[in-house]
């Protein structure tokens, strides 16, 4: 999990229950993937870079088809809402 400062941007990783969890995501540059070699963990190698910018993002965790029949309720709320980050969804 991440933590959170109020500008937006992710300032660490702790296992401890946050506001806010890290779904795996991340953006890098080239430069920050090879610096980052010989990291145990993604998150790891991404602490090296902190303070880094952070988006929120809606999703779900869907790995069999009963995980998939409770997510589509909420993937159908998501794309009908009005907020702007489902546009690039096609809704």
């Amino acid at each position: 999990m991440g933590t959170n400062d109020r500008e937006g941007l992710v300032v660490g990783f702790t296992k401890e229950p946050q506001e806010y969890e890290w779904i795996g995501l991340a953006k890098l540059l080239p430069q920050h993937v090879k610096a980052a070699r010989g990291a145990e963990s993604v998150s790891e190698a991404i602490e090296r870079f902190l303070p880094v910018p952070a988006v929120e993002v809606h999703c779900v965790e869907a790995e069999s088809e009963p995980d998939f029949e409770r997510a589509r309720p909420l993937i159908r709320e998501w794309l009908s809402s009005d907020r702007p980050d489902t546009e690039a969804l096609g809704a």
